[in-house]
């Protein structure tokens, strides 16, 4: 089982006169390499990740319960996947992404931002070791299920590993929009749109997320 979601930057250095670098790494039953995270002092923006594909793809590899491999099942045919299409299905600090066996251009990114829900669904009643694991998302701003076919013995570590990473990501987004830092929204509207705006391109907002929170702020003047 995994420990309480927790986490905390190691090797930290400065690299401005506001902006903090370093390592930022999962605490608890995970303990392994996340990212790099920057932490402004002035908590406009908490935390943004930075992470090229090896780092998040090695990060989730390494990760116990954060990799499955899966089979393709149904929910979105414009991605163009056939049935049974086979990968390895990730947990990584920007979402869930599903990595083609064969063809990188099949590849499939979950934003965290983008998913309502994942959970496991029946086991699979042709084979009791399999089960399938359902993605409840937003995808061109439709809601869609996605469905993999997996090994039922990891999945509960999985949705843990899913649960500790989503749980960190929106501590990272949250203080955009409340507590303490709401006077940046009256204050500077702007500056903050440009933050939400930097989020949704590193895949922590979705752009429906992004576009919701941007009507939020320009209605507030």
């Amino acid at each position: 089982m995994l420990a309480a979601a927790g986490y905390k930057l190691a090797d930290q250095s400065e690299s401005g006169s506001h902006l903090h670098a370093g390592r930022l790494i999962l605490t608890g039953g995970l303990s392994v390499l996340a990212g790099r995270a920057g932490i402004r002092s002035d908590g406009s923006l908490t935390a943004t990740f930075v992470v090229d594909s090896n780092e998040k793809l090695t990060a989730a590899r390494t990760a116990s319960g954060a990799s499955l491999f899966a089979e393709y099942v149904d929910g979105m045919p414009e991605a163009g996947l056939g049935q049974g299409e086979r990968g390895e299905l990730l947990v990584t600090p920007l979402g869930l992404e599903f990595v083609n066996e064969y063809r990188s251009d099949l590849d499939l990114n979950f934003p965290y931002g983008s998913i309502t829900s994942v959970e496991e669904a029946v086991e699979d009643p042709v084979d009791p070791d399999k089960a399938i694991i359902e993605i409840a998302c937003l995808a061109s701003e439709q809601s869609t299920v996605v469905r993999f076919l997996v090994s039922a013995e990891d999945v509960d570590q999985f949705l843990e590993a899913f649960d500790v990473y989503e749980e960190m990501v929106t501590a990272v987004a949250k203080p955009l929009t409340e507590g303490g830092n709401r006077r940046h929204l009256t204050g500077d509207p702007i500056s903050v749109i440009r933050e939400l705006a930097g989020l949704r391109d590193e895949g922590l907002l979705s752009p429906e997320e992004f576009d919701a929170k941007k009507r939020d702020i320009l209605d507030r003047l």
